[in-house]
């Protein structure tokens, strides 16, 4: 690079560096006049109002810009699995979530779920309160699927007799079915599969 070019981008970072300076004071300067209630904030106003914001479309920017902020600045109640109930009395934890070595074939393989030993006709109820989106029956038994508050889902499979229906919404103490000897349980949200296991300690 020759020193003329070289000296061209130094003069344009300085120009910009001056310029941007020049902006944030008058930015400042600006906020300041409109905030101290003085009899020029009203011009200030009316400068704003009538010719940057409606010259340059701003306006319907701006007003989403503070329509985003409010609301993500309002607190949104978050699901902890501390106040996730577990879904029934269990002996033993069968298969845990995540990552395990399959005996059979020697290969490594992924559990999104928790697989568990329970005895026979065992109550099971909703971890939280939600509403039943899907039932169906696969090989192993009965299969429930529940739709919670903030894209949480539950299933429950291995249930030897359902005693909801698609639709129903339910509460904590409501009894989805009881089971054979043993459930296979998921819980997943908007990013996939969650680890479920200390509700089964």
């Amino acid at each position: 690079m020759d020193k003329d070019c070289f000296g061209v981008i130094i003069m344009m970072l300085g120009s910009f560096r001056i310029r941007m300076l020049a902006v944030v004071i008058i930015v400042v300067i600006t906020g300041l006049i409109v905030q101290s209630g003085h009899s020029s904030s009203d011009y200030v106003r009316l400068a704003l109002n009538e010719y940057v914001l409606k010259d340059y479309h701003l306006q319907e920017q701006v007003a989403e810009l503070v329509s985003n902020f409010k609301r993500a600045s309002e607190p949104v109640p978050v699901i902890s699995l501390t106040s996730l109930q577990p879904p029934c009395q269990i002996v033993e934890v069968e298969q845990g979530f995540g990552p395990y070595l399959n005996e059979e074939s020697n290969k490594p393989g992924f559990s999104p779920g928790v697989s568990v030993v329970v005895e026979p006709n065992t109550l099971v109820r909703p971890v939280l309160s939600g509403k039943v989106i899907k039932l169906n029956w696969e090989k192993n038994g009965g299969k429930v699927l529940i739709q919670h508050e903030q894209n949480y889902f539950s299933s429950y499979s291995g249930l030897k007799e359902v005693l909801v229906e698609e639709g129903d919404q339910i509460e904590k103490f409501d009894i989805l079915g009881k089971t054979s000897n043993r459930l296979y349980f998921e819980l997943k949200d908007a990013d996939g599969a969650v680890n479920p296991c200390n509700l089964f300690n």
